[in-house]
């Protein structure tokens, strides 16, 4: 950045920190760069014993990382990119619709990613 430019966007920390227990089920979910705050709190919960699924995503398989850490701390693990070279097509939203029409138990989701996926 240079002198007077501006981010066009920036949200928090927001809230408490992440508080790690066994909640039993949750879903962990990261979205372009917050893949990398994600992954801790992904490793965390499923240290303490939880069932931990995690889906991450980016705009295509090169913006993808973390994906052998994530996948090794989750019972269940999905990728998505914007454009389908890795993983399902689409939104990391997408699979956490599927995920919470299927009627399965979710007893906690963490989400961290930019502002579109949040809302």
């Amino acid at each position: 950045m240079k002198e007077g430019d501006s981010i066009l966007n920036f949200l928090g920390p927001l809230g408490q920190p992440s508080e790690i227990k066994n909640y039993e089920k949750v879903i962990c979910i990261g979205g372009g760069v917050g893949v990398a705050p994600i992954y801790p709190i992904t490793r965390a919960l499923h240290e303490a014993g939880n069932q931990v699924t995690s889906i991450i995503g980016a705009r295509n398989e090169k913006m993808l990382f973390y994906e052998e850490e994530m996948s090794s701390a989750s019972d269940d693990f999905h990728i998505v990119t914007d454009d389908g070279t890795r993983g399902k097509q689409g939104m990391v939203t997408d699979i956490l619709s599927d995920l919470l029409e299927s009627g399965e138990q979710i007893d906690l989701i963490f989400a961290i990613g930019p502002v579109p996926m949040m809302r």
